[in-house]
């Protein structure tokens, strides 16, 4: 309760919905915005949005606030690198299986342990599969990185190799455009 001010509601309520936590940068939130977030756990994490209802509601607005930074990250994801966001789409559902098997695993019918054992090693394998899809891409990516620093590093060295064996006209023409107030010649020979 330490971020509800002094007088909020405890229950009823529901003062965590419209107020995050003390130093979240989302603001206020809106009803479209709640219909948008639960909606988006109902396709992407049902088994996580079913038990995040039984939460104690003493604990359900840092759960929330967390669900909504998720879901805002995921969002600029989605604008910002639509192909990351494709891969980390197609994960949350694998992390709802593995997240209700694991409770089944805790909470659950003993008996049923060595089938959810198996079950949860399938998701874990799907899991692992997509991270490595991630790091494929952002090795892939990188890679494309170092390649164009490679030809702007080829450039510049040639350019450096070119204003080296020029030395010597390059200090007459910098001395001489300084004498006439042209500064700029120097900072275009220190690049």
């Amino acid at each position: 309760r330490a971020n509800a001010p002094a007088g909020a509601p405890r229950r009823g309520s529901e003062w965590w919905n419209d107020h995050p936590p003390a130093g979240s940068a989302l603001g206020p939130m809106t009803d479209q915005e709640r219909a948008d977030i639960e909606s988006f756990m109902k396709t992407y994490s049902p088994k996580r949005w079913e038990k995040f209802q039984d939460i104690p509601d003493s604990r359900k607005g840092k759960v929330f606030a967390a669900i909504r930074a998720r879901y805002h990250w995921m969002q600029k994801l989605k604008d910002n690198d639509p192909q990351l966001y494709d891969i980390r789409l197609r994960r949350l559902p694998i992390e709802d299986k593995m997240f209700a098997i694991n409770w089944e695993l805790h909470h659950g019918d003993p008996s049923q342990k060595k089938k959810l054992h198996r079950a949860l090693r399938d998701e874990v394998r799907l899991f692992v599969d997509n991270s490595l899809e991630e790091r494929r891409l952002r090795l892939d990516r990188l890679a494309d990185r170092v390649e164009q620093e490679q030809e702007v590093l080829k450039r510049e060295q040639a350019r450096m190799k070119d204003l080296s064996s020029n030395h010597d006209a390059l200090v007459d023409e910098g001395t001489l455009g300084f004498e006439n107030d042209h500064e700029g010649m120097l900072r275009d020979i220190a690049g």
